[in-house]
C-alpha cells in the first residue's frame, strides 16, 4: 500500500509540474542526458523553494528510465551540499526503484516464468533470484555507475520478494551514491582532481571484479547443490 501511495504521489507531482510548465520534463531530461553537471545544477536551482521537489522528481524519472545517475547525483552535491545531496539522491533513487519494480513486476513475472519453463537450463538461475536475491541486488547496487534500469528489470522478472528488493536497494545504494556525488563534483573540476578521478575509476573496477567473482562463485555453489 505504501508503494502505491508513493507512486501516486510521484504521478501527481509530475502532472502538476507538466501543467504548470509544459516543457519541464523535456528540459530536465535533456540536461540530465547531456552530462552537463553545471547546467543541470543551475537549472534545478532556478526553481528556488521547489528545487528539492524538482530534484526528487527528476531522480525518480532517471531511475525508472535507466539514464545514468552520476550527473544527477553530482548536481545534487553542488546545489545542496555533500550530505544533503547524498540524502536527496538516495531518496530519489530508492523511490525510482520502487516505481520501476511495481510497474514492471506484473508485466515481466509471468512472461519470465513461461520462458524459464521452456528452457530448463535457466531454472537454476531463476530459482537463484529467490534464494539469494537480496544479496545479488545488494551487491549490484553497491557498484557505482551500475545500470539501475537493468537491475530494476532483472529483479522484477526474477523471484526476489518486494521486501528484499527494497531493503537491498536502500542499503546498497548508500555507498554507491556517496561515490557518485563525490565523482560527479570532481568531474566538474576534472583538471584539479585528476588523481582522485583515477582512484574512483580504479575502485569501481575492483568492485565490478568482486561482483563478477561473487556471482560466479555463487552460481558454482548453486550448481553443486
Amino acid at each position: 500500500m505504501r508503494s502505491i501511495i508513493a507512486i501516486l504521489a510521484v504521478i501527481a507531482l509530475a502532472a502538476v509540474a507538466y501543467f504548470v510548465e509544459p516543457g519541464f520534463f523535456d528540459k530536465l531530461i535533456e540536461l540530465a542526458a547531456s552530462s552537463d553537471i553545471s547546467q543541470l545544477s543551475l537549472h534545478i536551482k532556478s526553481y528556488g523553494n521547489w528545487s528539492i521537489a524538482v530534484s526528487i522528481l527528476l531522480g525518480t524519472i532517471i531511475n525508472v528510465s535507466g539514464l545514468p545517475t552520476v550527473v544527477f547525483s553530482g548536481a545534487n552535491g553542488l546545489i545542496f551540499g555533500f550530505w544533503p545531496g547524498v540524502a536527496l539522491s538516495w531518496v530519489s533513487e530508492v523511490l525510482g526503484a520502487v516505481v520501476a519494480f511495481v510497474l514492471a513486476r506484473p508485466l515481466l513475472e509471468k512472461g519470465a516464468s513461461r520462458v524459464v519453463e521452456r528452457r530448463p537450463g535457466w531454472q537454476k538461475a531463476y530459482e537463484f533470484t529467490a534464494k539469494r536475491g537480496f544479496w545479488t541486488v545488494f551487491v549490484a547496487r553497491l557498484l557505482p555507475f551500475s545500470p539501475s534500469g537493468l537491475i530494476n528489470v532483472a529483479a522484477a522478472a526474477g523471484k526476489i520478494s518486494f521486501r528484499d528488493y527494497i531493503a537491498a536497494t536502500a542499503l546498497g545504494k548508500i555507498p554507491s551514491i556517496i561515490a557518485e556525488v563525490y565523482l560527479g563534483r570532481d568531474l566538474l573540476f576534472a583538471a584539479n582532481h585528476t588523481t582522485r578521478i583515477i582512484l574512483w575509476i580504479a575502485l569501481t573496477a575492483v568492485l565490478y571484479g568482486g561482483f563478477m567473482y561473487y556471482r560466479k562463485r555463487s552460481q558454482t555453489s548453486e550448481a553443486k547443490e
